[in-house]
């Protein structure tokens, strides 16, 4: 499959290609069929407005329709000048830089910086996200073809899962792995409290699956999860996310009810970026959620993974 895409860009853009990258899961090793994508972009000696890319959307429709492996082929393509010139932040170098395969031509990776996880990369990211939800959005209104909205919240639902992931691959990114973290779960939250029984969690934990069967799916009612964590009630998911042990978990994203992405970040991104360990507010409250707080950091033992992190304790009298 990508011996094809190889063929096809050299066919259509002839002296103008410069290198081919696959980049994501696939890149990685990690892809599964017919659920993980293959997302291509090429590099191009002549700059984009100057290439005829009217073939593209044909060529995708036809890998598509042969290679059922995966969930869609996508290209795109990208100036070579606009890639090197690396004064300011710009997502294609850091995607060729830290998670893409060149495929084709010569690998530019090396004429790229090193990048360092911080505020600017962070809000890169979002910026991103706020983007694609928006195309999702554009991309729903009004068609009711039922392939391409599934199509469409299965894209979507990545993209935010990715930037649930973010701690992790912050971290990751820090301390220099080339290989990511396995995460132990996913955690999904949402506030119902006129429904509370468990078998609901579950159930939405298996219709996740379904959709995304390589994710460690957990998904919790917080209207439920103060009985178990014996506290007062919560009054609603950012509450709850507020209430997390360590400010470093504390974060949370969603899509509201007109389409817009919202982060919920009640102690801030910089404990994150700082590679600081710390308990929330909540918990240096009462000596017993102190407790709590010690007891998870030993048995997480991040430190053991991240060993750059700066863990931060709570003296118990």
């Amino acid at each position: 499959m990508i011996e094809k895409i190889v063929e096809k860009c050299k066919t259509h853009l002839g002296e103008d290609l410069h290198s081919i990258y696959i980049r994501g899961s696939i890149s990685r090793g990690l892809g599964i069929d017919s659920v993980s994508d293959l997302d291509t972009f090429a590099i191009t000696n002549k700059e984009i407005n100057d290439i005829d890319l009217k073939w593209i959307d044909k060529v995708e429709q036809e890998l598509n329709k042969k290679y059922i492996i995966v969930n869609g082929v996508e290209l795109s393509y990208y100036y070579i000048k606009d890639v090197l010139e690396t004064n300011k932040f710009s997502i294609i170098p850091f995607m060729i830089k830290t998670h893409s395969i060149c495929v084709y031509g010569e690998d530019l990776s090396g004429h790229l910086p090193n990048y360092k996880a911080d505020t600017t990369l962070g809000n890169e990211h979002l910026m991103n996200l706020k983007n694609q939800v928006h195309q999702a959005k554009e991309d729903l209104d009004g068609n009711e073809n039922i392939e391409d909205i599934l199509d469409c919240c299965g894209w979507v639902m990545k993209i935010i899962v990715r930037a649930g992931l973010a701690r992790s691959k912050v971290w990751d990114t820090m301390h220099g792995f080339e290989i990511r973290t396995n995460i132990p779960d996913v955690d999904v939250i949402y506030f119902d409290e006129k429904n509370i029984d468990e078998r609901t969690e579950k159930n939405l934990e298996a219709e996740l699956r379904v959709i995304l069967p390589d994710i460690p799916w957990s998904v919790k009612n917080e209207a439920r999860m103060h009985v178990l964590n014996d506290i007062p009630p919560y009054i609603s998911s950012e509450d709850a996310i507020s209430k997390f042990p360590e400010t470093a978990t504390a974060l949370g994203v969603k899509v509201d009810k007109n389409n817009k992405l919202i982060l919920t970040a009640p102690c801030g991104i910089e404990d994150v970026l700082n590679l600081e360990l710390k308990p929330t507010p909540y918990f240096r409250e009462t000596k017993e959620r102190a407790v709590i707080y010690e007891e998870r950091i030993n048995k997480k033992n991040w430190k053991a993974v991240w060993h750059k992190i700066q863990v931060h304790h709570i003296e118990i009298y």
